[in-house]
């Protein structure tokens, strides 16, 4: 368990080190004091609090108040429906006389009747009377002084509490758009006027107008018991013509308010009823009369004859209206209505204005009820429910606030799964080459005693790529002895897994292998009895698969700009030239070359004209020659000159050989701030057995300019020349010291081989580090890059970066230059 938990922990610790959210990689990082931890865990908290306030804040405005209605006066393209004119007959002489009910159920007031045992299809067939034809209500109909057939446009519509109704331009009718006349308003028109007249003889005064009821409505609403007053037609009378005026504002919904729930935008479209309403669309009329019958249900058991009645309900006896009218507070409560139906998406508000009393004309006939219905003007300003906040909206906002507080964006919740789940094979894997006996005998080698390991953790050395045949880590080791804690660093050089082809390649070439031999029977035979400053970093293990060095860092080296000058060049050559003098000292001791007694260590790695190497190399001279066409250089010499690099590498049968570290670029040469400064060399997987110069050749022309060469190159060969005499001296080397002339003699052999290193180096180590590091963790990238085609990113990154441009520029000429001179040059030897 133990483990479990501590495996978790390394790999939460991993994410947390690398992740792109700000301040918490200071949580975890080793080199923070507790006191540094703590100041940043508290500001972490204190924006993640603020971070989650306003996230918080921001799901919520979307939740609750999505949407939001504003007004506009800048519309076109209106056209609004003229407004549903209902005329309803809610009482007969039959029912008042018949059943003896005094007051109009439709109210749900009942006074006492002696027929109390009047059933429930007595009643039904009771309200038939108040049934009246079409034709005998009707006398004529006009829409903008163009007259039309009254019965042909009025529709029965089905029961809704107040009577039996005719209605016309209603959306509740069907079908709704089959009418020949359009009771629109639109631009043509401007305005309305719907004129009706009603049958007020002797045949219809019983119940003209003393039983009819006059609405204007929305085209969606219902005549019912609730409804407002205001769309009541007032004061109807024979001979006589009503006015009533009105103004229509239309609703307009944008596209997606429909996506919203009916709790966010706090209304229902027409085609959101409920599956078992009774009516096919929802308005709130209809959710209102839909209620009442539910309460009648609730109460009395039964629905009154006034309403529709549900499958699975009964029409209530005369007996049982008793029970509607002595719960009738209750069933018309208008509280329940509020609380469940919501208000009607679609439905346009109607300002309503009567007149104050009917009006008599000469030439309307006593006989006859005129009510005119009149548009006062065009609507003139419109409601729009629009969309306050989006799910995109809700997207920017959240999103803001993870960059404001935390600095993270969208792709920061991907390094989630990346770090927790993709990467987290490679960082067990890595763990997994260690082994807390490893880890021991590592410790045990530093402290010469035993101490205990509280815990080991690794994570890569540098964001950026510092090295092109290795995946670098930090080993961090917390020991404790006697009562006291410390944390160990170490660099640790490990086979690359995390890219697959580049592991399958350095495997396969043997590369990696190469210096394991080195540093595990090469190396402690050169510093035995060797007295002088050391000129690589101390190796504390050595495994097939990955080497642990002192952490350089730690010591106080860095690596310097890539491009040296006298002081750096100087301490570099001093270390090269005791490297040398070691080999020379060794074999002196042994009375043998070391390429006798190592012959397969020392096979050549880098510069192979065969397999993957070869296309490295063919991949790197075609950067170079494109490059060089865009110069305007000679191209041509480019592919002629690059395999005289396998005569440069070779061993010489005349000039004194030693071990040659074979990758001096600046990376691979580490300084600290002395005054002047010791340098150590690190990285020998490319090793070779060659003569002094071409170490110093390729030091040279990989990590200093042409000027500096040319101003400065025979005092550097000097320095080096006298450091590698003085160091075999002091080890009282038996044989006889190289030749000034051999060195000299050396370096004109080897310029063209250098040049060609820089050539196909240059492009890929000058490149910046983070770039670099893109390209080779990538494995489709890196087989691209390395084998096939680097021409486009060199070349374009040559246009953003001045100094690889100069540098790759000047490497090139100068190689083009000396190549124009190959027949004169002296071939090494």
């Amino acid at each position: 368990m133990l483990q479990y938990i501590i495996c978790c922990w390394k790999v939460l610790k991993q994410y947390l080190s690398h992740c792109s959210i700000h301040g918490v990689k200071y949580l975890v990082s080793e080199n923070s004091f507790y006191i540094e931890r703590f100041f940043w865990l508290f500001f972490c908290i204190l924006s993640w609090w603020g971070c989650t306030v306003v996230i918080k804040d921001s799901i919520c405005e979307y939740i609750e108040y999505p949407v939001d209605v504003t007004t506009e006066t800048l519309y076109i393209n209106w056209e609004t429906p003229f407004p549903s004119v209902a005329i309803c007959i809610k009482f007969s002489n039959e029912l008042k006389n018949e059943y003896d009910i005094k007051q109009q159920p439709l109210t749900l007031e009942y006074s006492g009747s002696e027929k109390i045992n009047t059933t429930a299809e007595e009643l039904l067939k009771g309200y038939q009377s108040i049934y009246i034809p079409c034709q005998d209500i009707f006398a004529n109909c006009s829409w903008n002084n163009m007259k039309f057939d009254c019965c042909n446009e009025f529709k029965p519509l089905n029961k809704t509490g107040v009577g039996y109704c005719y209605i016309i331009n209603s959306r509740h009718i069907k079908p709704y758009d089959n009418s020949n006349i359009k009771f629109w308003i639109n631009r043509t028109t401007e305005s309305g006027n719907l004129v009706i007249d009603l049958r007020a003889n002797k045949k219809s005064s019983s119940y003209i107008p003393r039983y009819i009821t006059a609405y204007v409505l929305d085209n969606l609403q219902l005549p019912n018991i609730a409804t407002s007053t205001e769309y009541v037609v007032k004061s109807i009378r024979k001979g006589h013509s009503t006015r009533t005026e009105f103004v229509m504002i239309p609703i307009y919904n944008e596209q997606f308010v429909q996506s919203f729930s009916i709790k966010q935008r706090n209304c229902r479209f027409t085609h959101e009823a409920d599956k078992d309403s009774i009516f096919q669309i929802y308005t709130r009329d209809s959710c209102a009369i839909e209620i009442y019958i539910q309460e009648m249900i609730k109460y009395c058991g039964c629905v009154s004859f006034y309403y529709p009645v549900p499958a699975g309900a009964r029409t209530c006896n005369l007996t049982e209206l008793q029970c509607l009218s002595e719960n009738k507070k209750d069933i018309l409560s208008l509280t329940t209505i509020k609380e469940k139906c919501y208000s009607l998406c679609e439905e346009n508000i109607i300002n309503v204005y009567h007149s104050n009393k009917p009006i008599r004309f000469s030439h309307i006939d006593d006989e006859i009820i005129r009510i005119d219905f009149m548009s006062l003007s065009r609507p003139l300003v419109q409601y729009r429910r629009y969309i306050v906040y989006s799910i995109l909206d809700v997207i920017v906002a959240v999103g803001s606030a993870l960059g404001l507080f935390m600095g993270a964006s969208i792709l920061s919740f991907f390094e989630i799964p990346h770090w927790l789940f993709f990467r987290r094979d490679q960082i067990n894997m890595f763990h997994r080459l260690l082994t807390a006996e490893d880890i021991q005998e590592i410790i045990n080698r530093v402290l010469n005693n035993n101490v205990e390991i509280i815990n080991y953790s690794l994570r890569p050395y540098s964001n950026g790529k510092i090295g092109f045949l290795g995946s670098h880590q930090k080993l961090c080791i917390t020991t404790r002895h006697k009562n006291e804690r410390k944390t160990f660093f170490f660099f640790m050089k490990i086979i690359p897994y995390d890219v697959p082809d580049q592991a399958d390649y350095i495997i396969a070439r043997g590369i990696f292998n190469k210096e394991v031999t080195f540093y595990k029977e090469i190396m402690p035979i050169l510093y035995k009895n060797y007295q002088e400053e050391r000129w690589s970093p101390n190796c504390y293990k050595i495994k097939d698969n990955y080497l642990v060095f002192e952490d350089l860092q730690e010591e106080g080296y860095t690596m310097r700009n890539k491009l040296f000058n006298e002081e750096l060049t100087t301490a570099a050559l001093t270390t090269i030239a005791r490297m040398h003098a070691t080999s020379l000292i060794l074999e002196d001791r042994l009375s043998m070359p070391l390429i006798k007694i190592y012959p397969n260590a020392f096979e050549e790695k880098a510069f192979i004209w065969t397999g993957q190497t070869k296309e490295w190399i063919d991949a790197g001279v075609k950067a170079a020659v494109e490059i060089a066409k865009n110069l305007g250089l000679d191209s041509s010499l480019i592919p002629i000159v690059s395999p005289k690099i396998m005569e440069a590498i070779q061993v010489s049968a005349k000039k004194s050989n030693v071990i040659s570290h074979g990758d001096l670029w600046a990376n691979n040469l580490m300084f600290n701030n002395d005054k002047p400064p010791k340098c150590l060399l690190i990285d020998f997987q490319l090793f070779r057995y060659c003569p002094l110069a071409h170490d110093v050749s390729q030091l040279l022309y990989l990590c200093t300019s042409r000027n500096f060469r040319e101003a400065r190159e025979e005092d550097m060969l000097k320095h080096y020349y006298k450091v590698l005499c003085e160091t075999l001296k002091t080890h009282q080397f038996s044989g006889q010291c190289p030749s000034w002339s051999e060195l000299l003699q050396g370096i004109e052999e080897q310029r063209l081989g250098s040049l060609i290193t820089a050539m196909l180096y240059f492009p890929t180590v000058l490149m910046d580090e983070n770039l670099c590091a893109q390209i080779m963790s990538d494995s489709n990238r890196y087989s691209e890059y390395v084998f096939r085609d680097r021409t486009n990113i060199v070349i374009n990154n040559m246009k953003r970066d001045l100094e690889y441009n100069n540098r790759i520029i000047e490497t090139i000429e100068e190689l083009i230059e000396i190549s124009k001179r190959l027949n004169e040059l002296p071939v090494p030897c």
